[in-house]
């Protein structure tokens, strides 16, 4: 899986630019995807889309306490690799 600090690597050296200017840009990029998938509900680029998901709020458990606990609903965005 690919960390945000592989990103900056990747875009720093295909556009032969500092690290420093790469995680600008590539912080950008990743925060307006995100906000385009919540905003809209999905954001598609060639083949890849990212989709907005909202989990139920579901019960858990401490695993450490074995106390009994509620998980609230939240929104994520997922990333889906569609095929051609």
């Amino acid at each position: 899986m690919a960390k945000k600090t592989d990103v900056i690597a990747a875009v720093a050296d295909e556009f032969d630019m500092t690290k420093k200017d790469a995680e600008s840009v590539a912080g950008y990029v990743l925060d307006f995807v995100y906000v385009m998938a919540l905003e809209d509900g999905a954001c598609a680029f060639g083949n890849h889309k990212f989709i907005k998901k909202t989990t139920a709020a579901r019960k858990g458990r401490n695993p450490q306490t074995g106390e009994s606990l509620d998980i609230p609903a939240k929104t994520k965005v997922v990333y889906k690799r569609l095929n051609r």
